[in-house]
């Protein structure tokens, strides 16, 4: 009975909503488009799995990341610049929070999802290691560096999923405030504050 939905977004939507519901594992492609009421040969020309659901946007964060890393030019402090650079990457699609909040759930639950989420971080760490190593002088493979992205990394990840549990906020907010906590501050102000 539902009209039909066209868009990734709201595709992914209903897919969440369902995944929530009837849990990742057991939940099929089928119906998922069942319940976004397009065909299986529609769901898959947009998602070709269900983790390519739960990763919708995913990508669009690391474009973001690098994009503003790339700005950053010189040794000058790496600090403000991998903080502000981690901050600005949070951009969801259709800035759809409870969508995000689906998103986030599922990953905290799933360890499939989990597995998923460090393998796909590399491109993200190594660009975050890229930018520390050229402030400190050394290679993106040395310790400093490697160690420095994956805990800046998973810090503003561990916020993320705070924020989710918690059920109200902004999740950028929260993310800015894991980062201070590691000393991360950035030169841009922090949204919602």
């Amino acid at each position: 009975g539902r009209p039909p939905v066209t868009s990734a977004s709201l595709i992914a939507h209903a897919a969440l909503d369902l995944f929530i519901r009837e849990g990742f594992e057991n939940t099929t492609m089928d119906a998922v488009a069942a319940v976004a009421g397009v065909s299986r040969r529609t769901l898959f020309q947009y998602f070709p799995s269900k983790s390519a659901i739960v990763w919708h946007g995913a990508q669009q964060a690391y474009e973001a990341l690098l994009t503003t890393l790339n700005e950053v030019r010189g040794d000058s402090d790496w600090h403000p610049q991998v903080a502000d650079a981690m901050v600005a990457s949070l951009q969801f699609p259709d800035d759809d929070l409870q969508a995000l909040r689906l998103r986030l759930q599922l990953i905290n639950a799933e360890p499939s999802l989990q597995t998923h989420l460090f393998t796909d971080a590399h491109q993200q760490l190594h660009a975050i290691a890229q930018r520390i190593a050229a402030s400190l002088g050394t290679d993106p493979d040395d310790l400093a560096p490697f160690v420095l992205a994956r805990t800046a990394w998973t810090a503003s990840f561990s916020a993320l999923l705070w924020w989710a549990q918690q059920g109200h906020g902004d999740p950028r907010v929260a993310a800015r405030q894991a980062l201070e906590l590691l000393g991360l501050k950035g030169r841009d102000p922090t949204p919602g504050r």
